[in-house]
């Protein structure tokens, strides 16, 4: 079973998704202030947090980079604040979704079973699956369907941190950093060129995709899909 730690000053929100977690089999902690959220996830270490960035007692902000300095644990906000650059800022400092309130309670499950399931994988996993596609990361090798496809280094090193991450936001700069490096970030045409070619290659439409979804003004997310 699962641990969920639930940090949000509102009792209405930390009630509902209790509830919602509860009845799909998960162990969840609600508590309505930072000093009690470090407190329970220093004693019982959680496999996720969900964290609001308002809360009575300290900055959430604050908290979240705390959480992220001392703990190596996932981590979602969910806030009311739809301010497009705190949504960024937290994604660039290791936030692994972010999620406006209000949100659904089969949107808040899907998003938490995503980061979990990412979390997850084996560190020597070997094969990347979604859907049709197929990465082979010992061989290099892009399948899909029963077709090989010919990527560039960089395409290649480009998808696979996409798909590595399929289901959260990834914002510019941080798929920038990851796949070109340091002194990178603001190369924000290149990124959407490599995008461009991707999708050439592996979408059966480009101009309507079905993995490399489009955030606007933030980055892009790689669609989660069955196996």
């Amino acid at each position: 079973m699962k641990h969920i730690v639930l940090i949000d000053s509102d009792p209405g929100i930390c009630y509902m998704v209790g509830k919602v977690f509860k009845v799909h089999h998960y162990r969840i902690t609600t508590v309505q202030n930072g000093g009690d959220g470090l407190r329970v996830i220093n004693n019982h270490l959680p496999d996720i947090v969900l964290m609001d960035l308002f809360l009575s007692d300290i900055d959430g902000f604050e908290l979240f980079t705390q959480v992220q300095d001392l703990y190596d644990l996932p981590v979602i906000i969910i806030s009311k604040c739809h301010d497009e650059m705190i949504k960024v800022k937290c994604l660039e400092h290791g936030a692994d979704d972010y999620l406006c309130k209000p949100f659904g309670a089969n949107e808040l499950l899907a998003r938490v079973h995503v980061v979990l399931r990412r979390h997850g994988q084996h560190m020597h996993q070997t094969l990347l699956q979604h859907g049709d596609l197929k990465i082979d990361l010992t061989r290099r090798q892009v399948i899909i369907g029963n077709h090989n496809i010919r990527l560039t280094p960089t395409e290649y090193d480009l998808l696979v941190v996409l798909a590595s991450n399929a289901g959260s936001i990834m914002t510019h700069q941080w798929l920038l950093e990851k796949v070109w490096g340091k002194g990178y970030e603001t190369s924000v045409a290149t990124l959407h060129v490599f995008i461009n070619q991707l999708r050439r290659k592996i979408e059966p439409y480009p101009k309507e995709p079905r993995y490399i979804l489009t955030e606007p003004k933030v980055g892009y997310r790689f669609r989660q899909q069955d196996q």
